[in-house]
């Protein structure tokens, strides 16, 4: 079908609903009302809207005779309806034609509380006494409050929502704005009823409603700020009460709006498919991004939730204030709110130097967008369905990488200025993406939207290749494509290129806007010269040979996140063959002296990456390698660590779990063990869940059972997820496959996926996790979330063998998936099937010389 089949017509366009719920927990139904004003811009008998799932009861349709208010004679006919699943539609066909002006439609329906978690879905937690509790709970993008309540479900038919629930009178009732009144109806119930919302699209609409519990309120400004919880958990949400508080006080100055709801409500949710979602007023999230004591919880967990609730609550104006015209635009909002969570989450926590950390999820999308099957971070969306294509590192990661390239060459203070013109231009509208581009012009005098359509609308990135002579660089790109992807489309980028320069008077940052093959004079005196400045553009750096052995020689000089890319970018020129895998052992080795927790978590990772390139004869020797190159800095962390520095701690957690996991280090892993059986209150959270790493790499059978024991005892979010996925990191396989067994039978259906994920990229027996998969198909795919499963074959990149990664093995990847396709999420599968060969065709081209490289550097493994 076109897309204009998926599009409802303009002639009907609601302004507002007059919402009302009444769900039954203990059947899983419910029943719902609302009455829709709309405006009509021509006569018509016919009213097309939005509904799935839905048993429709009753539909009448009201108009005045346009007179005024309450003089004029109300006319209601009754609709005939029918529905096309197709188009998730429903059409009111009337006997007598509408006048152009406004009228009302009544309708009522009945449905199922599903288990889906989309639409209006339940969720579960034991409670204190050991029963179930169960609660519901909606998630309406993108889009499925048609799953919900029939409503013209499209980004730019906003209206104004009062929505009303009736429910048990001793369960929580929330939604986007404050409750306005309580009233008993029949049957022991009461009414809840609601503010009216402020004009905004459907796919904002919330509501919560079950056994659970709120904070008191803490007051930003005027806006009423709470957490909302499982009864006992209320000790877990200080730490978010704070990011908000922050958050909100923030966002208000830097968009220079204040915040346009009338009170904010954080709900933790046991089930929820995605991280986070955004519903003004009512932002719910999954439980381990909400509820935290920070005693027990790393930094990387710490940070990781402060970066969440500052994302959601960035898109209270940005996507809640002004929203995407159509799902198209979904990319906008996405990168943006990342973008803004970089900059809250700094402003919250400087120590936490989260432009630095970004470094790792800025790789992820480096690395797939690298790929033939990459695409555009804005691409044309047909159906409602195609939208969850866009929920990937390209959308939020790449995005948020190319707004932050863009703030820095146009500088700060412009940037923000643009963005609060933009804001103020479109409050309460839509918009599209050159919008944002004009309000950046009308505030700079740099062409926007030239440089930025060129990032957004073609997939890839460039690799700027930079080389000297004398006084003079010579930056030329090309097409970053690693060796095994498919061929790619040659193309060029504009580029607002910022080089940082070393010299004896000290740094130096040269700026220019590179379109074509171009040159660049430097100082004569140059040390060393860095092809991406402090980090901040979205393009590969290939830094000729002695360029690269000046930066090795002056690692000191550079910017951690600048040392963090000269790791990832030798990585990403292994891939891509401009340097052999010698290379990259020599830049890890020049890496010793660096006491950053962001480079030594990119080194983890190169080691993983080595690790699968290395023969197993040769395995002993490698692991020597690791830890040679990684003693002296996890000395020096343990001293600093030990005297309570909070960085020295998370630095020496990443190297603890280096020397115990990717080293097998003897000693290491021993200390592990002490560790995990100490009294966790009195260790470094950072350090026991990296010890807790360690053990489950090597784990015995009743180290295995004492880990799966701890896990079914978490009494805090993220110690749970800690020891579920700690449970696939077995080196056996029958505690492997005792794991995989909790998969479908224990584990909530939102972890699941990422359960089988970790299993996949198993080092030794992801090939295990992969007949397990295959072999239940069609009951995973049934029964976990849609959006999950993309994600879940992730895990096969690493999966090289033949079995299944064999384009003509019958039950390998290539062959099977091309049988099971994924529907919207089936471009993420391709890339993950691409990288999948770019990986194999790395083992092949590197594993027969690693070997003897790692043997000249430790002889005898020791």
């Amino acid at each position: 079908m076109s897309e204009s089949a998926y599009r409802l017509p303009r002639t009907v366009v609601p302004s507002h609903y007059a919402l009302e719920i009444t769900p039954n927990l203990v059947a899983a139904t419910f029943a719902g009302t609302v009455d829709i004003e709309v405006a009509l811009a021509e006569a018509t008998d016919t009213v097309t809207l939005h509904a799935l799932d839905l048993t429709i009861t009753l539909a009448k349709v009201s108009q005045g005779d346009g007179q005024a208010a309450g003089q004029g004679a109300v006319t209601t006919q009754t609709a005939e309806v029918t529905d096309d699943d197709e188009t998730e539609t429903v059409t009111l066909r009337l006997a007598n034609q509408l006048s152009p002006g406004t009228a009302t439609l009544h309708l009522a329906w009945t449905g199922e509380i599903s288990d889906g978690l989309v639409g209006f879905y339940r969720s579960t937690y034991e409670a204190a006494d050991g029963t179930t509790a169960t609660l519901a709970a909606t998630q309406f993008e993108a889009p499925h409050a048609r799953r919900a309540f029939p409503c013209f479900d499209e980004p730019d038919m906003k209206a104004s929502f009062g929505v009303s629930l009736v429910t048990d009178d001793d369960h929580l009732a929330i939604s986007n704005s404050a409750e306005i009144g309580r009233v008993p109806v029949d049957g022991g119930l009461v009414r809840v009823s609601f503010a009216d919302t402020m004009v905004m699209s459907t796919y904002l609409v919330a509501w919560v409603v079950g056994p659970l519990e709120a904070t008191e309120p803490h007051l930003v400004g005027t806006t009423p700020v709470r957490v909302v919880h499982q009864p006992g958990q209320a000790h877990l949400t200080a730490f978010a009460l704070e990011a908000a508080e922050h958050a909100l006080e923030y966002f208000e100055d830097y968009y220079g709006i204040a915040y346009p709801g009338d009170k904010l409500d954080l709900v933790a949710l046991p089930d929820f498919a995605f991280g986070a979602m955004e519903n003004l007023g009512c932002v719910t999230f999954r439980e381990v991004l909400l509820l935290i004591d920070p005693s027990r919880a790393t930094r990387a967990e710490q940070r990781r939730l402060a970066a969440v609730v500052n994302h959601e609550l960035a898109h209270m104006w940005f996507g809640d204030l002004v929203t995407m015209a159509w799902w198209g635009g979904l990319w906008l909002n996405e990168a943006f709110a990342t973008f803004m969570e970089m900059r809250c989450t700094d402003h919250f926590r400087p120590e936490w130097e989260v432009w630095a950390e970004f470094g790792l999820e800025r790789s992820a999308a480096f690395t797939v967008d690298a790929l033939s099957t990459t695409r555009p971070i804005e691409f044309e969306v047909h159906t409602p369905a195609d939208a969850e294509g866009m929920f990937d590192v390209l959308t939020y990661e790449k995005g948020a990488s190319v707004l932050r390239m863009l703030e820095q060459f146009l500088g700060e203070e412009t940037f923000r200025d643009g963005i609060r013109r933009y804001l103020a231009d479109h409050a309460y509208a839509n918009t599209v993406t050159h919008d944002l581009w004009s309000a950046l012009e009308s505030t700079s005098d740099a062409p926007v939207g030239h440089i930025m359509d060129a990032w957004i609308l073609r997939g890839g990135h460039p690799a700027l290749n930079v080389a000297r002579s004398g006084d003079t660089l010579a930056l030329t790109q090309r097409r970053a494509v690693p060796l095994g992807a498919d061929e790619a489309e040659a193309r060029t980028w504009p580029i607002p290129a910022r080089l940082s320069v070393g010299t004896p008077d000290g740094r130096l940052v040269l700026d220019q806007l590179v379109e074509a093959d171009s040159t660049m004079t430097v100082p004569s005196d140059a040390r060393w010269v860095m092809g991406n400045a402090s980090g901040n553009g979205f393009w590969r750096t290939h830094h000729d040979g002695e360029l690269m052995d000046n930066l090795l020689a002056h690692l000191g000089e550079l910017e951690p996140i600048e040392r963090y890319l000269v790791v990832d970018d030798t990585w990403a020129d292994l891939l891509a063959g401009r340097v052999e895998v010698s290379r990259v052992v020599e830049v890890c080795e020049a890496m010793t002296d660096d006491r950053h927790p962001a480079v030594w978590r990119r080194l983890g990772g190169v080691f993983g990456g080595l690790r699968r390139l290395i023969a197993n004869d040769h395995l002993d020797q490698f692991q020597a390698w690791v830890r040679s190159v990684s003693f002296v800095a996890l000395e020096d962390a343990a001293r600093l660590a030990h005297d309570g520095d909070a960085a020295a701690q998370d630095l020496y957690a990443v190297l603890f779990g280096i020397a115990g996991v990717t080293g097998a280090d003897p000693a290491t892993q021993q200390a592990a063990r002490e560790l995990l059986a100490a009294d966790p209150a009195k260790v470094d959270a950072n350090l026991l869940a990296s010890a807790t790493g360690v053990v489950a790499a090597d784990a015995s059978a009743a180290e295995h059972r004492d880990l799966m024991v701890r896990w079914r005892a978490a009494d805090n979010p993220q110690e749970e997820v800690r020891f579920l996925y700690a449970l696939v990191d077995t080196p056996s396989r029958e505690d492997f496959e005792a794991t995989l067994d909790l998969v479908t039978n224990e584990v909530r259906t939102q972890n699941a996926p990422y359960v089988l994920m970790r299993a996949l990229s198993h080092p030794t027996l992801g090939a295990i996790a992969w007949r397990y998969l295959i072999d239940r198909w069609g009951d995973i795919t049934e029964r976990f979330p849609t959006n999950a499963l993309p994600r879940m074959i992730e895990g096969i990149r690493w999966l090289t063998d033949d079995a299944v990664a064999d384009p003509d093995a019958e039950r390998g990847a290539p062959q099977f998936l091309a049988r099971h396709p994924l529907g919207s999420g089936d471009q993420l599968v391709q890339q993950s099937l691409e990288l999948q060969a770019v990986h194999r065709a790395l083992v092949e081209r590197s594993r027969p010389s690693l070997g003897g490289l790692i043997a000249q550097r430790v002889p005898g493994g020791a």
